[in-house]
């Protein structure tokens, strides 16, 4: 219903996630359905075998990284949020699979909702425990929320106000994941899941 309500508003908008599967950018269009979301991405994407293919079909197209590519980057995400369309980052960056935390958002993708105002569409992808099917995949069975929009606040400097959106995204999407955790993994797994890192392959990620 979030959805619908900012198509039939007309508006242009973002939407985030946290990056845990391989295949979480159909996730994320299938979630922002039916508007046909836009996906900035990783060079070393287009090289996947496989994810290659499929990220040519999800209108996805690659971060540059040099100066003059990154100004049309610029222009291109601004002429897109202004004409309506949807576009999704992954704010935490890096693939990090069936890890079942929300990492720390980096604060470039909020810049173009602010200058913009656009809002942007939290999408949280959670883990629920296999059951029946547990024999044919060790991994849990994933699923995706899409939350409630949040606007930027343009009652702030436009740099407060990035950071003020990226922390009210991070921490819906933080909310929505630990409470799942919560309700669906006891203590007892938790200590157990073989998707949690360590804190030495964390600190070695950052």
């Amino acid at each position: 219903k979030y959805i619908r309500r900012i198509i039939k508003s007309g508006s242009g908008a973002l939407s985030v996630s946290n990056h845990v599967h391989m295949m979480d950018c159909v996730m994320a269009c299938q979630a922002n359905w039916p508007k046909m979301s836009y996906l900035p991405t990783l060079h070393t994407t287009f090289q996947l075998p496989y994810v290659r293919h499929i990220v040519h079909l999800l209108n996805a197209f690659p971060i540059p990284n040099t100066t003059a590519g990154t100004k049309k980057f610029i222009e291109e995400m601004d002429r897109l949020l202004q004409r309506g369309k949807f576009v999704h980052f992954f704010p935490e960056g890096a693939l990090w699979p069936w890890y079942d935390k929300i990492r720390t958002f980096k604060p470039g993708a909020f810049h173009f909702a602010v200058k913009n105002n656009v809002p942007v569409i939290p999408l949280a992808i959670k883990y629920r425990p296999r059951k029946l099917t547990k024999i044919f995949s060790k991994h849990p069975l994933v699923s995706i929320e899409v939350l409630p929009p949040v606007y930027p606040n343009t009652d702030l400097p436009t740099k407060k106000s990035v950071y003020d959106l990226t922390s009210r995204v991070h921490d819906a999407i933080a909310q929505c994941v630990e409470y799942n955790n919560e309700k669906y993994f006891s203590p007892k797994v938790k200590k157990k899941r073989f998707w949690q890192r360590s804190a030495k392959e964390e600190t070695a990620e950052k």
